[in-house]
């Protein structure tokens, strides 16, 4: 067995044998292990720095990393420092980037003003979209981006639906904005779609994230995650922190966002959306009242057990926009003043019907409402359990948004402090009330403004004058 201190060092070696590596280069020491030689002719075989090196000495083989499981980020040049400075303050050259990062395309473009771990996550996520690999894994160790890495695209950019899995493990690694970009506004993590033809291409695609933390800086002006077009993404145990938004879902139908948290959020902590260019991000051929092909909502998402530690006049826990079929399931909400807990705006869209809250766990005070509701056109909510310490607006409905006539059914009010109330703008709501065992609906002093008008029950309602109330039992209506 022979050994060698760098990578470069295989290029150049004519011991044609197993080689142990040291480390990656004099700048990164991790990255080392051991490469078999294949005998083999190496014309025309692609060097994948970190993984394949074609010695420069014979083209009778090249070197191959020996490696099960997942392919890892740190074969590919990673600091894992604060410190670390660009890829040009190493004396790189664009040529000598485009030969080692920049081979066979992808979404990702690695420049000199890339620090090394910005340059080896993109690099990794190409060669995931180049199809060389579609599971890789981190260590337990800080990543610092001064760029957006571009998760991969589709390896076969066809509309048939043989859908592609990509799972990456974090093994609880923490994306990092490094002090070069502690002002700058970008994705940490971030999927390039080009118009909606392209993004009915790309929904093609699953993503299995588990156990990474993205950390923003103190100016608060990044966004964690900003997942593009999926289909059943499974998104478990994230944790977002010092950021604008902390995660930002665009046609990812049936994800599930599972045990994730959040703390010190400017904005949304999770927003469940559409790709309307009209929000930053977005792209062409698609708005939020757009129908069929080009449609692009975030429907039948699951957020399970999702924890924010509000940050004093932050905006929105979780924010639904013109999606329809979410469920927010078991939700804590705590730590100082925010804006709203939870906020679903149906966005006019005809097609958005239904949402659903269940067992909402609130331990915070807000500015505006626990709970606010803007649906449209018939649509049915439910709230499913509410147990809140602080006195609050526990849920506006708000019909005069977009019209249509919708019903808003509450169940199980476990617990809510006496001075709480509920608040119904418009005259378009019929609100149903199942076991509000601590809250009197028919109490008007239990009403934020005027308390709906109590009536009589319709299946097809077309209240005229005011809102209607309604209150459930299991065996009558009151």
């Amino acid at each position: 067995m022979n050994s060698v201190q760098y990578l470069s060092d295989l290029k150049t070696s004519t011991a044609y044998t197993s080689h142990y590596v040291n480390q990656y280069d004099a700048n990164c020491t991790a990255g080392g292990g051991f490469f078999r030689w294949i005998q083999s002719n190496n014309t025309g075989v692609q060097e994948i720095y970190g993984y394949r090196i074609i010695p420069t000495t014979t083209t009778l083989g090249y070197w191959e990393r020996v490696a099960e499981g997942p392919w890892r980020v740190e074969w590919f040049g990673v600091m894992n420092t604060a410190g670390q400075g660009t890829l040009a303050s190493y004396g790189f050259t664009q040529a000598q980037l485009n030969t080692r990062y920049n081979i066979g395309g992808g979404s990702n473009f690695i420049s000199t003003a890339n620090t090394y771990d910005t340059a080896a996550i993109r690099f990794l996520f190409n060669l995931m979209e180049l199809g060389y690999t579609f599971s890789i894994s981190f260590e337990r160790k800080e990543y610092y981006l001064n760029g957006t890495c571009n998760l991969p695209r589709r390896f076969s950019n066809t509309t048939v639906r043989d859908y592609e899995l990509f799972q990456i493990e974090g093994n609880n690694a923490q994306m990092r904005v490094h002090s070069s970009q502690a002002a700058g506004t970008f994705d940490m993590w971030g999927r390039v779609i080009n118009d909606q033809a392209d993004a009915l291409i790309q929904i093609n695609t699953t993503f299995i994230l588990r156990n990474i933390l993205f950390r923003g800086s103190t100016s608060r002006l990044q966004k964690g995650l900003h997942l593009k077009c999926s289909y059943n993404s499974d998104l478990s145990n994230l944790v977002f922190t010092d950021l604008d938004v902390g995660l930002h879902l665009r046609f990812c139908l049936s994800a599930t966002v599972s045990r994730c948290m959040a703390v010190g959020i400017i904005n949304e902590a999770i927003h469940v959306d559409a790709g309307d260019p009209s929000v930053p991000g977005g792209w062409p051929g698609t708005t939020y009242t757009a129908g069929a092909a080009a449609a692009s909502q975030s429907n039948s998402v699951e957020v399970f057990k999702f924890r924010h530690f509000c940050k004093f006049n932050s905006a929105t826990s979780i924010k639904v926009s013109g999606c329809s079929g979410v469920v927010i399931n078991q939700p804590i909400i705590e730590g100082s003043q925010q804006s709203r807990g939870i906020w679903f705006d149906s966005k006019g869209v005809s097609t958005v019907k239904d949402f659903k809250i269940h067992r909402a766990h609130i331990e915070t005070t807000f500015v505006d409402e626990a709970i606010y509701l803007q649906p449209d056109n018939n649509s049915q909510i439910e709230i499913d359990g509410i147990f809140s310490q602080y006195n609050a607006i526990m849920v506006h409905c708000d019909g005069n948004s977009y019209g249509g006539y919708n019903n808003v059914i509450i169940r199980n009010i476990n617990y809510i402090t006496p001075a709480s109330t509920f608040k119904a703008t418009g005259t378009n709501t019929q609100w149903i009330f199942e076991y509000a065992r601590s809250f009197d609906p028919f109490d008007p002093t239990n009403w934020t403004g005027t308390m709906p008008t109590i009536g009589t029950w319709s299946a097809t309602p077309n209240p005229s004058s005011s809102a209607r109330l309604f209150e459930v039992y299991p065996f009558y209506v009151r």
